[in-house]
């Protein structure tokens, strides 16, 4: 014969207790998820600004030696531009290090004065070298 209201029970499932430890377990996975997520973007920032820049660079060469005329290349902070071009900036965050040969002078004759370009972040520094003897820019990497 069947009761009702019995005080035992075969029903199964997760205590509260149980289920705010998984929630808490599960919350400190995410956090730690975020934390590595955002030195991941800074690392990918830093990167892609040192790609750009070696492309800038490859283009002030190519303009010089277009239009026969001497091209300067400088930078200060986050700020870099070229002769008859406009100033650009580099991504949140990133900054020239040190900048050798500033400002760096592309000529007619697809040579260009030697130096060594650094940017950083707060995920480290990539360097970026123009070879003089080459002619070519030397990006991470390479």
């Amino acid at each position: 014969m069947r009761t009702f209201g019995s005080a035992h029970s075969d029903a199964s499932g997760m205590t509260l207790i149980e289920t705010m430890v998984v929630l808490a377990i599960l919350g400190l996975i995410g956090s730690l998820s975020v934390v590595q997520l955002s030195h991941s973007l800074s690392r990918y920032s830093l990167h892609e600004a040192a790609g750009v820049l070696a492309a800038d660079l490859r283009t002030a060469r190519a303009q010089a030696s277009r239009s026969q005329e001497e091209v300067e290349f400088s930078a200060n902070g986050a700020t870099y531009g070229w002769t008859s071009h406009a100033a650009r900036l580099l991504p949140n965050g990133v900054r020239f290090v040190s900048l050798e040969g500033d400002p760096i002078a592309f000529y007619p004759d697809g040579s260009e004065s030697q130096s060594t370009i650094e940017i950083g972040n707060n995920q480290g520094r990539l360097v970026i070298q123009i070879d003089p003897a080459r002619g070519i820019i030397i990006g991470p990497g390479a």
